[in-house]
């Protein structure tokens, strides 16, 4: 039902569009990295690859986000790259019920997408997205979005190769209010 082209990079072309990826799903890339779901099992290596991506998050919080994203299949999804019992990569999607400039609700959103630097630009990062694509397309959703921080300009050159159009900057503001009594 997979393809791989020539580069290594898989192709959904012939999956059924509506069709769910069945649960763990492994996808081999030609050099032995595989993509497929993650599991409870993976939470060691899945929380070491987290602080890599966010370094200030703490082990608990990763904890914790990890079981959420395990516990609601039905908001959550994560994909992670495999090189024999080794992660190298991970991608957190979400249904989201806005993204900036979408058309449609709700849609799905990479939350958070990393791959170790020496698995970097071989198809890893681009299979971690398609496989989570299917997941939203899967779900009947039309639009997939993220986000990146503005100075994080590897992760605008990776999503624009991939195929993703920038449609928005923003600056965030924040303010502590004195409790009033």
């Amino acid at each position: 039902m997979k393809t791989l082209t020539p580069k290594g990079q898989i192709s959904f072309a012939r999956i059924p569009k509506r069709q769910a990826l069945p649960l763990p799903t492994i996808l081999p890339l030609d050099f032995g990295v595989r993509i497929r779901r993650a599991i409870r099992q993976d939470m060691p290596q899945w929380a070491r690859l987290r602080k890599a991506l966010w370094p200030d998050c703490s082990v608990a919080d990763s904890e914790q986000d990890i079981t959420k994203f395990l516990s609601q299949p039905e908001r959550y999804e994560t994909f992670v790259a495999a090189d024999g019992n080794r992660l190298v990569g991970f991608l957190e999607a979400s249904l989201r019920n806005y993204a900036p400039k979408c058309k449609t609700s709700p849609v799905g959103f990479i939350e958070g997408w990393y791959v170790a630097p020496q698995y970097r630009r071989s198809g890893v990062g681009r299979a971690l997205v398609e496989a989570a694509e299917r997941w939203a397309a899967g779900k009947g959703w039309t639009e997939m979005a993220s986000d990146a921080l503005l100075e994080n300009t590897l992760s605008h050159r990776a999503h624009k190769a991939i195929g993703y159009d920038e449609v928005e900057r923003q600056v965030c503001f924040r303010k502590v209010l004195r409790a009033r009594k």
